[in-house]
């Protein structure tokens, strides 16, 4: 009875307090929302709210809301009358030239007039639209001081500005005509960022129309982006050059922190019908083909993992073929006879399972799983759903796909898919989910989510946090990732990613070739294949992991996508690098020198540079001559007399104190150079001749 009566007890107090409010927003305040009701369906006036900016991980501008202005003018507005125009059009048209650069004063001149004399009342001045800063700088010219009275009005357009051009262009996103987003972080965010609308009203005060605000417009929120848009334009250059040279039909490269998951670049770019790139699709987050040989990875780990395979096991890989009833496999490095046949000179013949990953050998992949899983399918599909290649990813951009893995239950599941699975065929998994995996390898074997944006503010108040989500802690054994990170590190030394490693870094990875059109079996027709490179960078501390594919390139050659992470990857550390040396030139910055001159200013500069320092003297007089200790990490300021009754001692002053201690003796200053002064032409405590004129001579010429 107790607890039922202190339920009854909270909802009656509860009800009350609601039955309070609908009493005084009846009676109190009724007369005030009743108006504003009428306001909002009648005369009101739609006043849009600022559209928040996105900003990449230090702070630069990816987009924003920018206001542009057209200037116009009421010809028969009040005030403007003809004395009135004819006496500030010359100078008026004077400032219109020399700001829009389109005509001559004179042409300008004649326009204006002629609208004049016309009584136009919209005129447009010039078709060219203006920034804020313009903006501001017109309503000060001549005529246009004088306000409302001059005739003048203004036509505003908002739009989205893109700072930084096309870069990270998809990923960003675009918005609508009418504001909001429908792509990439614009779209994902656009409740966030799009704020809230508020209403205004017209009024006549005064004899002019005003528009009065009844609820003021809030603006968007700021969103902070993971990208690091120095890394995207070198991840989107690298790109562009390899899929102009290759000239393939697309391709995307994407930049990961080891550590954290944060994207810090995402590039894709697909050919148009003139033979240039642009962003078009981010295929980054859902092109849905077969990866190929980066999922050997996975189909080894699995293995090891089990304590079925070691890396030292030989597998028979034949001579680059290996022919079933209803199938044939091959490796790369199979040779065909004149016949048409297959050549008994290819294949790798017997190979450890480690050169068979270096090598990129299907055949010795296959039979690894062959023999591990063709009477288990089932304990291999479950290992990779245990590595969550087939979990969907908290991917926060809109459009992102999901992978889809053959199932043994599924219809035609039979020992062919199993082998095809082993080296990424009958699957299709997102660029994102491969390099997720990869980059959980590099992180000691725990996988996070990818990271988009850091965090939301509000005036540059942070409201909210975006951290790190663990999607698996680990994901094998220490011993299988030691020896994962080893055959991965050999794919680069040893292997097919040799032709493309670097001389000034070190990377590891798997490449990646899958046919796209192997079941096109037409008589000569054309292979069209995918290229891939999966991997981190450096080998044995990894900071970075890096996704690259190059889908159906044209021309022959070394990998484009090995070529373009090792250009990525090299000029990625030499940026990171060139920051760790600037902050440590930074850290070990010494008390700087500073000129004599006047005390307090020093000490002022001194205390807002928080840089420490101590007054050695009469702390009474007002000139000073700092110096460094022994240890270079404290200011000694010395105050020092200067007479005004003779010639002052300026030399290692500024020229601003220096020209005041002459000017105040009574001298006048000619100057030559800039920075301190190192000489002056009458020596320090001569009798001062009032109205000499005293050289003064500074540091640089």
């Amino acid at each position: 009875m107790i607890t039922y009566s202190l339920i009854y007890v909270i909802i009656l107090i509860l009800f009350s307090c609601v039955l309070w409010q609908v009493v005084k927003i009846s009676t109190f305040g009724g007369n005030k929302y009743r108006e504003l009701g009428e306001i909002t369906s009648n005369d009101s006036l739609v006043v849009q709210a600022n559209r928040g900016n996105i900003l990449d991980c230090n702070g630069k501008l990816l987009a924003s809301t920018i206001p542009s202005y057209r200037l116009h003018m009421d010809m028969r507005a009040d005030g403007l009358e003809r004395d009135t125009f004819n006496k500030y059009i010359d100078d008026l048209c004077v400032c219109l030239a020399d700001l829009y650069g389109t005509a001559t004063p004179y042409q300008f001149k004649q326009r204006l007039r002629g609208a004049y004399n016309a009584g136009k009342r919209y005129f447009l001045v010039d078709g060219k639209r203006l920034s804020y800063t313009q903006y501001k700088r017109v309503l000060n010219f001549p005529l246009f001081r004088l306000g409302k009275k001059s005739g003048i009005s203004w036509e505003i357009n908002i739009h989205r500005e893109h700072p930084f051009g096309k870069l990270g262009a998809r990923t960003i996103g675009n918005n609508y005509a009418n504001g909001m987003g429908y792509s990439g972080l614009e779209k994902a965010f656009n409740d966030q960022l799009k704020g809230m609308s508020g209403i205004a009203f017209v009024e006549k005060k005064g004899g002019e129309w005003v528009k009065i605000n009844a609820i003021d417009p809030i603006d968007g929120y700021d969103i902070t982006s993971a990208l690091d848009i120095d890394l995207q334009d070198i991840a989107e250059e690298a790109l562009e050059k390899r899929l102009v040279q290759s000239d393939a039909e697309w391709g995307c490269a994407v930049v990961m922190e080891v550590e954290t998951g944060e994207i810090k670049a995402m590039a894709n770019l697909a050919r148009t019908s003139d033979s240039t790139y642009v962003e078009s699709q981010n295929f980054a987050l859902s092109a849905m083909t077969e990866p190929g040989s980066t999922f050997k990875t996975a189909a080894v780990m699995a293995a090891l993992d089990d304590g079925l395979a070691d890396t030292s096991e030989v597998f028979d890989t034949g001579c680059g073929y290996w022919k079933e009833d209803d199938w044939t496999m091959t490796d790369h490095n199979v040779k065909y006879s004149k016949d048409g046949g297959f050549s008994d000179e290819g294949g790798y013949h017997e190979i450890s399972l480690a050169k068979a990953m270096w090598y990129s050998s299907n055949i010795g992949i296959a039979k690894m799983v062959d023999k591990y899983y063709r009477n288990n399918p089932r304990r291999f599909v479950n290992n990779l759903y245990e590595m969550r290649l087939k979990e969907p990813l908290d991917i926060i951009i809109p459009g992102a796909a999901t992978p889809k893995l053959m199932d043994p239950s599924s219809p035609g599941f039979n020992r062919a898919t199993l082998l095809w699975m082993s080296f990424g065929y009958n699957i299709q998994i997102p660029p994102i989910y491969t390099l997720t995996y990869y980059n959980g390898i590099a992180n000691n074997g725990k996988m996070v989510s990818p990271v988009f944006v850091k965090s939301i503010s509000e005036n540059g108040t942070v409201i909210k946090t975006f951290n790190t989500k663990v999607v698996k802690s680990r994901l094998c054994s220490e011993s299988t990732l030691k020896k994962v990170r080893s055959m991965l590190e050999g794919v680069v030394t040893d292997g097919t990613g040799k032709t493309f490693k670097s001389n000034t870094i070190t990377f590891a990875g798997k490449t990646g070739t899958a046919q796209t059109n192997y079941w096109q079996k037409e008589q000569g027709k054309r292979k069209q294949h995918q290229y891939s490179f999966c991997g981190y960078f450096p080998a044995d501390k990894p900071m970075y992991s890096c996704i690259v594919v190059v889908f159906q390139p044209n021309r022959n050659g070394i990998s484009p996508a090995g070529l373009t992470f090792r250009e990525i990857a090299e000029h990625v550390l030499a940026r990171k690098m060139n920051v760790i040396e600037k902050r440590d030139e930074k850290a070990n910055v010494k008390v700087p020198n500073s000129l004599k001159g006047d005390k307090q200013s020093l000490e002022n500069v001194y205390k807002r540079l928080k840089i420490p320092y101590t007054v050695d003297g009469n702390e009474k007089l007002r000139w000073a001559k700092p110096h460094t200790n022994d240890d270079n990490d404290l200011v000694k300021v010395n105050p020092i007399q200067i007479s005004t009754n003779s010639v002052p001692n300026v030399v290692g002053m500024g020229a601003k104190d220096a020209i005041y201690l002459m000017e105040h003796s009574g001298l006048k200053v000619r100057i030559a150079g800039y920075g301190d002064v190192i000489k002056q032409s009458i020596a320090p405590g001569s009798s001062v001749q009032k109205g000499t004129v005293v050289d003064l001579t500074l540091r640089h010429n």
